[in-house]
């Protein structure tokens, strides 16, 4: 069997195997496969128990093991961490028309997973039954039908400014009285919103805002929450705990089946679909069987517009590395490049003669040279937050735990001008603060070991002694709590820093709502709060209660003692009434946001061919 392995740049390969007698002694065979097609190891025995007796050779070099029983295919992580059985959808997505009890007596199914994704095979990787651009062969009717037109924003490398081009066109289409909807297949980020339907990246959430379209869990079908350990997997704005449990290599073949189908939803219901890609759609480790860059494009049918970050230098390189290593069939939907974030004050001309060769080596355009920007979308990640200081005239700390989450809401403080969001991750980052802010964190437990372990939480507990204001969100209102316990296994137990009499308990059914939030009376620090109504989100799988603090909005959903405030719904500084009763800034952040969307618009029509653009988009 080794002499016919391939390195074949696969996700998962599948062999069918005979029976395999005294696999320990046989390990040695095995793992020779495994090298030959440069993977790591999943392996499948027909007994949930032959995988400590026979196969404990074979642990060491193993990623986990799918294994057979009565209850189906079940995967084991080799940490001996508890399995998860998969559904019957996962099994078929994985073995195809093949099912587990089918494989024969006493056979074995080694599962390799690769470096690179490869799950199709090449006829079902290569469209060839491609019409008309302006028609598709519908896979629910087997009819030829109109379509919408979709359009591909990718990039040469993370952090092009994918999103917020996909923003200003999302925005741009629908002045022109497009029916337009965003599409991320496959986001990471613990930012989110509350949307019809559950969650989605908050990305996504900004982009149906600037399109003018109400937000709905399609536009971002599969959320992928990091915490520490592993991440928390939603499916189309809701947890799924069996992916969750499983390695990020046997979570794409059940996820792509719910991708394709909320892309097409959205493609039927609008006039344009804008689809925004991840990281590299030609990087050889992530290419096939992606869930956000050229699949999406095949199945879409849609051209794609290849964005790189001019200001670092290298811009067009990046795109004709790019463009270069693309399958043929999938350079052929590269129709453009764009040169984004050029130095604001540098000259574009600078980049003609390269400009010139790329367009020669590929015979595409360049549509244009964006450059920085002054306006200010909320990130993603908390790797954009800058610890930098503008020295103005108030300071706010937000302490940054590893795995803070929702920072997005303090958007409109970073650009009000008057006020420094200092992005607390040591002691002496609280000094001279005049609001210290716990916000929401993904995974409480890992965030209260980490105040611990830097000394932020000695600190804190001084700072609220000695008056400072403190203003905790959700996670941040457990953490600033008594204890958190999690009978649920959703999250985790611990103790909090004991700024109030708090007691959580997690629960297996999360919260996910939105609502008006209005305060009770309050006094001291927090007066100029007390009466106003706050139009924010919850997400959170705890409960709380208090044993002697006052809860200021009953329902469990703020608590206040003195000095510390503790709400469970994320929006406080979005809302232009509470935002200057506890800053004092004046300002109205949703027409900013309207001025931002406007302005992104703007910059397009100054800076891109947009008559070519739209030639590419809509035909």
């Amino acid at each position: 069997m080794p002499d016919r392995a391939v390195a074949n740049g696969g996700d998962l390969t599948l062999l069918l195997l005979p029976p395999v007698p005294d696999l320990a002694k046989r390990a040695d065979e095995l793992l020779g496969l495994v090298r030959a097609v440069e993977t790591p190891l999943v392996l499948a025995i027909r007994d949930m128990a032959d995988v400590e007796t026979e196969a404990g050779a074979l642990r060491a070099e193993a990623d986990g093991f799918l294994a057979m029983d009565r209850d189906g295919l079940s995967y084991l992580p080799a940490d001996d961490s508890e399995p998860a059985v998969l559904t019957d959808t996962m099994t078929g997505e994985l073995l195809g028309e093949r099912h587990p009890g089918d494989i024969g007596n006493g056979g074995a199914l080694l599962v390799l997973g690769n470096r690179s994704p490869n799950l199709e095979t090449e006829e079902e990787g290569r469209d060839t039954s491609r019409g008309s651009p302006l028609h598709r062969r519908s896979p629910r009717h087997g009819t030829t039908e109109p379509r919408c037109r979709a359009l591909v924003i990718t990039g040469t490398h993370s952090a092009a400014g994918k999103t917020y081009l996909v923003t200003a066109f999302a925005r741009y289409f629908a002045d022109l009285g497009l029916r337009v909807a965003p599409f991320k297949g496959q986001n990471i980020s613990n930012n989110a919103r509350v949307v019809d339907g559950g969650e989605i990246g908050v990305a996504q959430y900004i982009q149906a805002l600037a399109a003018r379209r109400r937000p709905d869990v399609r536009m971002n079908p599969v959320l992928i929450k990091p915490q520490s350990g592993g991440s928390h997997v939603l499916m189309l704005g809701h947890y799924d705990d069996r992916l969750s449990a499983l390695p990020w290599r046997l979570r794409k073949p059940p996820a792509w089946r719910l991708v394709s189908d909320a892309l097409h939803g959205l493609m039927d219901e609008h006039d344009l679909v804008i689809i925004e890609g991840a990281g590299s759609p030609a990087e050889p480790g992530q290419y096939r069987n992606d869930l956000v860059n050229m699949r999406i494009a095949r199945e879409a049918e849609a051209p794609v517009l290849l964005v790189s970050d001019a200001g670092r230098g290298g811009g067009v390189a990046h795109c004709y590395g790019t463009w270069h290593l693309l399958p043929e069939d999938d350079r052929a939907l590269v129709k453009g490049f764009i040169l984004n974030r050029f130095w604001a004050n540098g000259n574009p001309r600078m980049l003609d003669a390269s400009r010139r060769y790329l367009e020669r080596v590929t015979s595409l355009p360049t549509l244009g040279v964006v450059p920085e920007l002054p306006y200010t979308l909320p990130e993603e990640d908390s790797y954009s937050l800058s610890r930098t200081s503008a020295k103005r005239q108030k300071r706010m700390a937000v302490v940054a735990y590893p795995h803070m989450s929702n920072f997005d809401e303090f958007t409109p403080v970073s650009t009000s001008g008057t006020t420094d969001i200092v992005w607390a991750r040591d002691p002496g980052d609280l000094a001279g603060a005049e609001l210290v802010v716990l916000p929401g964190s993904k995974d409480v437990p890992a965030s209260a070991r980490w105040l611990r372990d830097t000394g932020l939480a000695d600190v804190i507990r001084g700072y609220a002694a000695s008056g400072g204001r403190i203003l905790a969100i959700c996670g941040g209102l457990q953490l600033a709590g008594m204890s958190f316990k999690d009978d649920a296994d959703v999250e985790g137990t611990g103790q909090g820093l004991g700024l109030l009499t708090l007691d959580t308990v997690y629960e297996e059914e999360k919260i996910q709502r939105t609502g008006s939030f209005t305060f009770g009376r309050l006094t001291g620090p927090w007066q100029r709060l007390s009466g106003i109504t706050v139009d924010g989100y919850e997400i959170r799988h705890g409960r709380t209660r208090t044993t002697s603090d006052r809860e200021i909005i009953p329902g469990g959903l703020a608590f206040v003692r003195e000095n510390v405030l503790a709400v469970y719904f994320h929006g406080v500084f979005e809302n232009a009434k509470a935002l200057e009763a506890v800053l004092g800034i004046r300002s109205e952040p949703h027409a900013d946001l309207e001025r931002t969307f406007d302005g992104l618009a703007e910059s397009l029509s100054a800076h891109l061919d947009m008559r070519q653009v739209e030639r590419i988009a809509l035909g």
